[in-house]
């Protein structure tokens, strides 16, 4: 029983170090202490499952644009 507290704080310090961060928000939480750790904070959405972070996380990335820039046209 002792290993679950300390399992959770090694948990809560090592994870951002490895480049996770906690996503609070995603549909089907089991409970109000649980929570996902995903790398791309931009994809920590309220509402979306995690299969969908799952899936978008696989997507292959475009380059982000400065802002006011075009994006460029598609062929």
């Amino acid at each position: 029983m002792l290993l679950i507290p300390v399992t959770a704080v090694l948990v809560r310090s090592q994870m951002p170090r490895i480049g996770y961060t906690q996503c609070h928000v995603l549909q089907g939480q089991p409970t109000l202490w649980f929570t996902d750790w995903i790398r791309d904070p931009a994809l920590c959405v309220k509402g979306k499952s995690l299969d969908w972070v799952n899936e978008q996380a696989k997507q292959p990335r475009r380059p982000a644009l400065p802002p006011g820039a075009l994006p460029p046209a598609e062929e």
